[in-house]
């Protein structure tokens, strides 16, 4: 939808505006939370990726190596990471 008026009305009427769904698997589901979370502040809850643990274990390393900051249950990057987020992420899903 291209016009920002149409689609503030449709909300406001609680008719979402979207042309299609995808239904995401849990793995894909986990991408998706890092590929956004990590661009956040807060990053994302670590619990979030507690199942997966080759993936735990990378975040580790890569928070020994002073990219990632594991505090309060929250992954973040530390200033550091943040230049590199990319490929933070890249090697985080490669592992996947």
């Amino acid at each position: 939808m291209h016009m920002p008026e149409k689609w503030i009305e449709l909300v406001s009427k609680k008719q979402f505006p979207y042309q299609s769904k995808e239904l995401l698997t849990t793995d894909d589901q986990t991408k998706e939370k890092l590929l956004m979370g990590l661009r956040l502040v807060d990053g994302i809850i670590f619990d979030e990726v507690k199942n997966d643990e080759t993936l735990q274990s990378r975040i580790n390393e890569m928070a020994a190596e002073g990219l990632l900051k594991i505090k309060n249950g929250r992954i973040s990057t530390t200033k550091r990471g943040q230049l590199v987020l990319n490929n933070i992420i890249n090697i985080a899903l490669e592992l996947r």
